[in-house]
């Protein structure tokens, strides 16, 4: 690397603002557009609120942890058992909520991979089946179920803006998406774990159409090393 290049990479950088190490704690580098997008407020030291649903760890494979650690605070939600215990050590002062989401209230089966796979937990069987891995399973609970806006509307303080809501809850996006109040609870940009290869299929998805018909817009995607898995995010365009 000649000197030349060093000096302009620091001058760019420096004028950009851009640090040159960023950490990354998603399961893709999620957090880095996340980043960028929230970049002028993460830069001056204006905290914001996101939602996690489908948080899984505090930092591992977290699409929150770098916001929690530039100030943010907000809402993590997970549905497997015992999952908050460690985000009330490390993230304490985030509200942290053991609840499986679903488009109503009621009771779904959950289905668990065990510990080492436990990213891919999920209480769709419909998933299980896209991916093949129903010989994978090693326990089942039945699980009481709320919707996001009840949800929403008990947890989130009242006046506050939600301005990053990531939904990651493998083949669940879509009842639990259709289960928000988006006239009361509109995040400016929203992250959601999408089954697709093309940016066609995913424009066909249903959660995508859903998200268009409340005034959101593909901002960008993320690709998963699970084939066709996509972490897309959408931005609010009222």
């Amino acid at each position: 690397m000649s000197v030349k290049w060093k000096i302009a990479r620091f001058l760019s950088r420096s004028i950009l603002g851009y640090e040159f190490n960023v950490l990354t704690f998603s399961q893709a580098g999620e957090d880095l557009v996340i980043r960028n997008f929230f970049y002028e407020r993460v830069k001056n030291g204006k905290p914001g609120f996101f939602v996690d649903v489908g948080a899984y760890h505090p930092y591992q494979h977290s699409n929150t942890y770098y916001l929690y650690r530039a100030g943010w605070r907000g809402i993590n939600i997970d549905a497997r058992p015992n999952s908050m215990e460690v985000f009330r050590k490390l993230r304490p002062e985030d509200i942290n909520l053991e609840m499986a989401i679903s488009e109503r209230e009621g009771t779904s089966t959950y289905y668990d991979f065990g510990e080492s796979a436990a990213v891919i937990n999920t209480m769709s069987s419909d998933y299980i089946d896209k991916l093949g891995n129903e010989a994978a399973i090693k326990n089942t609970y039945l699980l009481k179920t709320a919707s996001l806006a009840s949800v929403l509307e008990k947890y989130v303080p009242a006046g506050t803006q939600i301005d990053f809501l990531s939904i990651d809850i493998e083949g669940l996006e879509y009842p639990a998406l259709s289960s928000n109040d988006w006239s009361k609870f509109r995040p400016k940009l929203i992250a959601c774990e999408i089954y697709g290869y093309s940016l066609e299929e995913i424009s066909a998805d249903s959660v995508s159409r859903l998200l268009s018909s409340n005034g959101y817009q593909i901002h960008a995607r993320v690709i998963l090393e699970t084939p066709k898995v996509n972490t897309v995010f959408f931005v609010n365009s009222e």
